[in-house]
């Protein structure tokens, strides 16, 4: 019996309009073991990454960027990811740590913006 596997988040780096972004794919990005991905919306994309709720719901997320080790690991590698998909295609960078509960929402979100 397979173990169930455990809820996911979908964190957002960017918004991209056009580009040919599947080079992000390689990126580790918050090296969840998840790939960076693209979600399209419309005429944008949002790049993302699925990340474990355990890790990054709110308790866990705030515990994880009150390390200063911890924020700064995350940061450079939100940047990172970032400046990847700005060399590839015009890019609004997010906040760290914008999350949403699935991809559906956030594609709800770039639709209401």
């Amino acid at each position: 019996m397979t173990p169930p596997e455990s809820p996911t988040l979908t964190y957002a780096f960017a918004v991209c309009r056009g580009g040919a972004l599947t080079a992000l794919a390689a990126l580790p990005g918050l090296g969840t073991g998840a790939p960076v991905r693209t979600l399209a919306a419309g005429p944008l994309t949002a790049v993302v990454q699925d990340v474990p709720a355990a890790g990054f719901g709110e308790e866990a997320l705030r515990r994880r960027l009150s390390d200063r080790d911890e924020l700064e690991r995350c940061a450079r590698a939100h940047h990172t990811v970032i400046t990847a998909a700005a060399a590839l295609a015009p890019t609004v960078p997010l906040p760290l740590a914008t999350l949403y509960l699935d991809d559906g929402r956030a594609r709800e979100a770039l639709g209401e913006r």
